[in-house]
C-alpha cells in the first residue's frame, strides 16, 4: 500500500476526500416514514420573512449591513415591506455572532408586523439559534445576566437624559408605573436594531453588557411575533434546507439526519416526526437543560416577560418532510402555545404547505429570500459610504 502524503494541489487533496465523501457511513436507522395528510384544497394566508447582511472590513473598522424583506401572500404577493440598517459594530468583538443578531432582529421586528390571519408564519431557518442565544462567545455573558442587565439599565437611564433623537424614545420613562428606559427603548423603538444605535450613541461607554441588549432585543420581538401570530389564529412555522441536526438516528451517527433519510426514502414524498414528538420550553428544545439547566440558573432576561415566555409557554413539534416527489428533505418546525401543543397541528401544517406553490419548497420563503439578499452592487456603494477614504477596505460576503 502507497504511503500517504500531504497533497500538493487542491485538485489532489479533492480526489483524496472524494472517497470520503461517497463512502457509506453508519447503518440506516430505523424511522417511521408516514404518508403526507392530504393537502388544504386552497393555499392558507401566509407570511414569509426573511434577512441578509454582509460586513465591511477596512484595518481598524467592522461595519455592519443588514436588511429583511416580508412579502404577504393571499395566496399571490399583495403586499411587501423591506427595512435595513447599517453602520459600525461598537465594539467590534464577536462581530459575526452580533450581525447575525442584528439581521434576526429586523426579522423579527417585520414578522411581528405582518401577521396572517388563520394562516402560516413562515420564517427561514431553524428556531434554534433563536432560542440558543449563548451559542459561542455569549455563554459567559448568559451565567452572569442579571449584573450585565443592570448595568445596562443604568447606563440607559443616564443616557436617556441626553438631548439625543433617539433618547427622546425614553424621555421620561421612569414616571410611576413606566418600565426601565432600557425596556421603553426596546419596545417603542423606531428604529431596529435599537440596540445598534444606542452602541453608537454611546460609543466608549459600550461594555460586554451592550451584547445582552442585543440579544433581550432579538428575544422580545421574536416573542412579539410569535405571540402576534397565535392571537391571529396563524401557526409560526421554520423551515431548514440543510439541516445538520442529528437526533433522529442517534448522535453517535456520522453523518445527519437528512443522509439517512434520503438512503431509505431517496424519492417519496412523507415525513418524519423528530425529537420525539412535542417538546416544551426552550432549554428542552436546545437541550441545555439535559447539561445542568438548573445548576445554570436562567439564561433569559427576567425583563418584559422574555423569561417565562422561553422557558414556560413556547413549545416546538418538527419533521423531517418531502413535501412533493424527489424534492429536498426539508425541516419543518411547527411553534406552539405549550398547551395547545400536539403532533395534530404538525400535520395541520403540513397540509397547509402542500397547498402553496413551489415544487416542494414554499414559494413564499423562496421569494423572500432573494429579495432579502445584499446584492454586490448595494455592498460596493456602501463600501464608497461607509468606508473612511484613507483606510484599505476588505469587502466580505
Amino acid at each position: 500500500m502507497e504511503e500517504p502524503r500531504q497533497p500538493r494541489t487542491l485538485v489532489e487533496a479533492a480526489f483524496r476526500a472524494r472517497d470520503r465523501i461517497t463512502r457509506v457511513t453508519g447503518e440506516p436507522c430505523s424511522m417511521e416514514w408516514r404518508s403526507l395528510p392530504s393537502p388544504s384544497p386552497e393555499p392558507p394566508p401566509t407570511v414569509a420573512v426573511d434577512g441578509g447582511s454582509i460586513r465591511l472590513e477596512t484595518e481598524t473598522t467592522t461595519i455592519y449591513a443588514v436588511k429583511a424583506w416580508a412579502g404577504v401572500f393571499d395566496p399571490t404577493l399583495s403586499m411587501e415591506e423591506e427595512i435595513a440598517n447599517a453602520g459600525p459594530v461598537v465594539p467590534p468583538e464577536y462581530a459575526d455572532e452580533r450581525i447575525s443578531i442584528y439581521r434576526e432582529i429586523l426579522e423579527a421586528a417585520l414578522a411581528a408586523r405582518h401577521t396572517p390571519r388563520r394562516g402560516l408564519l413562515l420564517l427561514d431557518g431553524s428556531i434554534r439559534p433563536v432560542l440558543r442565544w449563548w451559542r459561542p462567545g455569549f455563554t459567559r455573558r448568559g451565567m452572569r445576566m442579571g449584573t450585565a442587565i443592570n448595568e445596562a439599565l443604568r447606563s440607559v437611564e443616564e443616557w436617556a437624559k441626553s438631548g439625543s433623537p433617539l433618547a427622546k424614545a425614553v424621555e421620561g420613562c421612569r414616571s410611576l408605573g413606566a418600565p426601565s428606559c432600557l425596556e421603553e427603548l426596546i419596545r417603542s423603538s423606531p428604529i431596529r436594531p435599537a440596540s445598534a444605535e444606542l452602541a453608537h450613541e454611546l460609543g466608549p461607554r459600550v461594555g460586554d453588557w451592550i451584547v445582552l441588549v442585543e440579544v433581550m432585543e432579538k428575544l422580545y420581538l421574536y416573542k412579539e411575533a410569535i405571540e402576534a401570530a397565535w392571537r391571529a389564529g396563524s401557526t409560526p412555522v421554520f423551515i431548514t434546507k440543510t439541516s445538520r441536526q442529528r437526533s433522529l438516528c442517534g448522535e453517535g451517527q456520522a453523518r445527519p439526519d437528512v443522509y439517512y433519510i434520503k438512503r431509505i426514502h431517496p424519492a417519496e414524498p412523507g415525513y418524519t416526526i423528530a425529537g420525539g414528538g412535542v417538546v416544551v420550553g426552550a432549554y428542552n428544545i436546545t437541550g441545555i437543560a439535559s447539561g445542568g439547566g438548573d445548576r445554570l440558573g436562567s439564561l433569559y432576561p427576567q425583563q418584559m416577560g422574555i423569561a417565562g415566555f422561553y422557558e414556560e409557554r413556547i413549545a416546538l413539534v418538527e419533521a423531517y418532510a418531502r413535501l412533493a416527489p424527489g424534492a429536498p428533505i426539508l425541516l419543518v418546525g411547527v411553534v406552539l402555545p405549550a398547551g395547545d401543543a400536539s403532533v395534530y397541528r404538525l400535520e395541520e401544517a403540513l397540509s397547509q404547505l402542500q397547498a402553496i406553490p413551489g415544487d416542494g419548497y414554499p414559494a413564499p420563503l423562496f421569494i423572500a429570500h432573494h429579495k432579502a439578499k445584499v446584492q454586490r452592487e448595494e455592498a460596493r456603494a456602501l463600501e464608497g459610504m461607509l468606508m473612511d477614504s484613507r483606510e484599505r477596505s476588505m469587502l466580505e460576503f
